[in-house]
């Protein structure tokens, strides 16, 4: 995998991506012996405004390849083990859509963002994200791929707070609702809104 990434700031302007393709050997599914060729990357835009409360929004997209020809030995679709390993927010987009629903490939997600301090100690930030597959499939290779008739999975919204309560306690609460797609309904079927609630402590020593 070749990787490379930039973080710049000017003023209140806060850019920031990682980009990464991925070739070679794939392994062998049964007869076929794959040969990676696939892209994911992630580019960030933020601007904060010099006022009271420090209030910023942004703007991020993520991409990850989908494997366009699921018969031929060419495996497009990104491997998630070379990402940038950057971390939430970055390679990782939402708590529920990107970390419970959808692997990190075949996938591409838009997100809007706004947020300021209401105080000193606390940050509070909502999401706004729209999750698409690449190509119509969901699953790994070796495990199993099902094909969709769609490729519009599902919107996401989330509500987090992140206070730091003294210098050795840090406290997160998160909220977040999700409204299925026509593709995320072809797998969960209709009707099938979901709703998280979270809570996080940070001890420091």
């Amino acid at each position: 995998a070749l990787d490379a990434g930039f973080d710049v700031t000017f003023g209140g302007l806060n850019l920031s991506g990682e980009f990464v393709y991925e070739f070679g050997n794939a392994g062998s599914i049964g007869d076929q012996d794959l040969d990676r060729d696939a892209f994911g990357g992630f580019a960030w835009a933020r601007y904060t405004f010099d006022v009271p409360y420090k209030p910023f929004i942004g703007a991020r997209y993520i991409y990850y390849s989908g494997d366009s020809n699921l018969e031929d030995d060419k495996a497009e679709d990104f491997d998630p083990m070379f990402n940038g390993f950057m971390g939430w927010g970055q390679w990782i987009m939402g708590e529920l859509v990107g970390e419970a629903q959808l692997a990190n490939t075949n996938k591409q997600v838009i997100v809007a963002e706004l947020g300021c301090q209401p105080m000193e100690n606390v940050k509070a930030t909502f999401l706004y994200l729209h999750n698409t597959l690449n190509e119509p499939y969901i699953g790994v290779p070796g495990v199993g791929r099902f094909r969709l008739e769609d490729k519009s999975w599902a919107d996401e919204f989330n509500l987090f707070f992140d206070v730091d309560v003294t210098k050795w306690l840090y406290v997160h609460v998160g909220l977040g609702y999700v409204t299925p797609n026509d593709a995320a309904e072809e797998v969960f079927g209709d009707n099938n809104d979901a709703f998280f609630t979270q809570v996080w402590l940070w001890f420091k020593f």
